[in-house]
């Protein structure tokens, strides 16, 4: 797996692309990854056993084909934080000088209304949270900002942040198999705990299942030049 990911994450529909493109701040950072056909793998699998002398195991091709949304998903990576580990570690795909406040009015003449950020490092990256919601409401669709660091194949830190038109809900990690989680659509934002991975429960909203919590984006091999939008 990647030692960080730190992706803003949307609906691959034209609302969305166009958005991104008129940012020229982005350039070289949007991905449409419209498929993951490639990751598809076939094995043969014992279904049956033929009573006989001697017996018959029975076989079919089964094709293992990775969680994801029929339609695609674009991404902007890497939104990491300035000088940090991560912006060294991922060197020019690093977005580092976007973090900041101003980045939320590349979409709309006006911030859109403010929300509560709880932690240090969600201050931190405020500017990139109201960019996404911005987003979410200019192009009528689903946006994440899902950041995770892994240590020796473990998760240490994963929070999702979704914003749909209507609706924002913050996931945080609290261990391997829960998540808390705050929506704004609750009485005063409250806070509850769910079984699971962030990632998992963030990608819900796009309609992915993840039946192992893996996803193939995060491999630190996954071939992100061959999927930059032009």
């Amino acid at each position: 797996m990647t030692w960080y990911a730190r992706h803003i994450i949307a609906e691959n529909n034209p609302r969305v692309l166009a958005a991104l493109r008129e940012d020229r701040r982005l350039e070289g950072h949007v991905y449409v990854v419209d498929s993951l056909s490639s990751f598809e793998r076939s094995e043969r699998e014992p279904y049956a056993i033929v009573i006989g002398d001697p017996p018959e195991t029975l076989h079919r091709e089964v094709v293992h084909r990775p969680a994801f949304p029929e339609a695609g998903l674009i991404f902007v990576r890497e939104v990491v934080e300035a000088d940090g580990h991560a912006e060294e570690w991922f060197g020019p795909d690093a977005l580092a000088a976007k973090l900041d406040a101003e980045l939320a009015l590349a979409l709309e003449p006006e911030s859109p209304e403010d929300f509560e950020l709880e932690t240090e490092t969600e201050t931190e990256i405020g500017g990139v949270l109201r960019y996404c919601k911005a987003l979410a409401q200019r192009s009528q669709s689903t946006v994440c900002f899902f950041s995770v660091d892994f240590w020796g194949g473990d998760c240490e830190d994963a929070r999702g942040y979704v914003f749909t038109p209507n609706e924002e809900i913050h996931y945080l990690r609290r261990d391997d198999t829960m998540v808390s989680a705050r929506s704004s659509h609750t009485p005063k934002r409250e806070r509850r705990v769910f079984a699971g991975d962030a990632l998992t429960l963030c990608l819900l909203h796009f309609d992915v299942l993840l039946p192992s919590g893996h996803f193939v984006p995060h491999r630190r091999s996954f071939p992100w030049a061959q999927f930059r939008d032009a």
